[in-house]
C-alpha cells in the first residue's frame, strides 16, 4: 500500500486549515518487513498486488531494492491500496486504510508467485481479516509448514481482531511458530492479560515463540522456559509508523 502520512505542526483546527508535514511512501506490514529484511542482506520475496494507477507505480518503484524480488501483480479493476495516517504530537498514529487491490489477492495468486525455495515465511495479520486473502495466507502457511520453514505472524490490528473475534483469529494464527504482537494485540489475544509478561505466559501455551512489542518500554520475549526483556534504543520519537515492521525484520 501507499502511506500518506499527515503530521500537523500544531493543534488541529477542525473545519479549517492546519499547517502540516505530509509525506507519501511505501507502506503495508508485509512490504515494510520485506524491505527491512532485504536491507539486512536477506534475499526476500514479497507477494502482493497493486492497481494499474499512479499509486501502483509508487509502490513498484519503492520495491525496487537489492535482495528483494517483488512478485507483484496488477489488478486493473481496483485502486492500489492506500492508508491515510494521522500522526499526533506524541508520534502516535491513527490509520484510515483503503484495501483496494489487496482485497482480491487470493490463493491462486500466491500459488503462481510462490518461490522455488523457502527458508522462512512472514505473514501480516491483515491478510487474515478478509476471506479471500485469508485463504491466500492459509495456503502460504500450509506450504511453509510442508517445507519445514518457520512462520512468523504479526497480528497487525487489535480493532480488526475484535471485529472478527479473538478465538477465530487465534485459530487462523495457529500454524505460526513466532507471534509478534504489540502491547494492545497481546492483551486482547491473551484474554485480557494486564501485563506483557502475563500475555507471554498465556500466548506461550499456543505459540513456541512470542515477542511483545511494548513501544517505549522496548520488547519482551518468551521461548520455551526463557523470558527476555530488552530496553528500547534511546532515540527521539518522530513517527511510529512502521516501527513494528522494522522490529519484525530485525528479530
Amino acid at each position: 500500500v501507499v502511506d500518506i502520512v499527515v503530521k500537523p505542526s500544531g493543534p488541529v483546527r477542525v473545519g479549517s486549515d492546519t499547517d502540516s508535514d505530509i509525506r507519501i511512501g511505501l507502506g503495508g506490514a508485509g512490504a515494510n518487513t520485506a524491505i527491512h529484511l532485504a536491507r539486512q542482506g536477506v534475499p526476500t520475496r514479497f507477494i502482493g498486488a497493486v492497481g494499474d494507477d499512479a499509486l501502483g507505480r509508487i509502490v513498484e518503484a519503492a520495491l525496487d531494492e537489492p535482495n528483494l524480488t517483488a512478485a507483484v501483480e496488477k489488478m486493473p479493476a481496483a485502486p492500489t491500496g492506500a492508508i491515510a495516517i494521522f500522526v499526533d504530537e506524541c508520534g502516535q498514529r491513527t490509520m484510515f486504510p483503503q484495501r483496494g487491490a489487496n482485497k482480491p489477492v487470493d490463493a491462486e495468486l500466491v500459488a503462481r508467485q510462490w518461490p522455488r525455495r523457502l527458508s522462512a515465511l512472514f505473514v501480516s495479520g491483515y491478510a487474515l481479516f478478509e476471506e479471500t486473502t485469508r485463504e491466500a495466507a492459509r495456503l502460504a502457511m500450509a506450504r511453509a509448514r510442508a517445507a519445514g520453514a518457520p512462520i512468523a505472524l504479526d497480528p497487525a490490528s487489535y480493532a480488526n481482531i475484535l471485529d472478527v473475534g479473538v478465538e477465530r483469529f487465534l485459530e487462523w494464527c495457529r500454524p505460526a511458530e513466532i507471534l509478534l504482537p504489540n502491547r494492545d494485540e497481546a492483551a486482547i489475544l491473551s484474554g485480557g492479560a494486564t501485563t506483557p509478561e502475563e500475555a507471554l505466559k498465556r500466548l506461550g501455551r499456543v505459540f513456541p515463540t512470542v515477542v511483545v512489542k511494548v513501544d517505549r518500554d522496548g520488547a519482551v520475549a518468551k521461548a520455551g522456559g526463557e523470558t527476555v526483556r530488552m530496553p528500547p534504543p534511546d532515540v527521539p520519537v518522530v513517527d511510529t509508523t512502521g516501527a513494528g515492521d522494522a522490529f519484525n525484520a530485525g528479530f
